[in-house]
């Protein structure tokens, strides 16, 4: 039985993810950072509403003794403000993944980035540039595991 902690469960994909996770019998716990609440009932799911996330350090211990971590909050490119696009894709990434390595250095940590993804960190695209930016830093955290979705394209739904 695996514990999980994720972001992004009210979005368009984490809430599939969310769904999916607590249907699933090899799941014992799921740790959801919210903005808002998912509405859903189920005994496997504890939800930490967040204002900053940024700021985690009151909430060391809902880090510790997980096993795979979902990171699949977003914004799409062109609806927020590119400084505000660059803090949600870049920083919120470093500051939550740099506390679940922390507490919980042997998660797996599955990140939803997108194609066209930057690495070089040179695109004058804000969603190329800012996901290329997130990824390097997943990647020199060094989790034992770490896997990067890079979907084409996601309709909204």
């Amino acid at each position: 039985m695996k514990n999980v902690i994720m972001t992004g469960a009210t979005g368009m994909t984490g809430s599939l993810v969310l769904k999916h996770l607590l249907q699933s019998d090899e799941i014992r716990s799921v740790t959801c950072f919210l903005r808002r609440k998912t509405g859903i009932k189920s005994n496997k799911l504890i939800e930490i509403i967040q204002k900053d996330f940024e700021n985690y350090d009151d909430l060391d211990e809902h880090f510790k003794r997980k096993d795979i971590c979902y990171y699949c909050m977003g914004v799409y490119g062109g609806t927020v403000k590119r400084d505000l696009f660059r803090k949600i894709t870049v920083d919120y990434t470093a500051a939550f993944s740099n506390k679940l390595k922390e507490h919980s250095p042997g998660c797996t940590f599955c990140f939803l980035s997108g194609q066209g993804v930057d690495r070089k960190e040179k695109s004058w695209v804000a969603f190329s540039k800012y996901k290329g930016i997130a990824e390097n830093a997943l990647i020199k955290l060094n989790f034992e595991q770490l896997y990067i979705a890079r979907p084409a394209y996601i309709y909204p739904v």
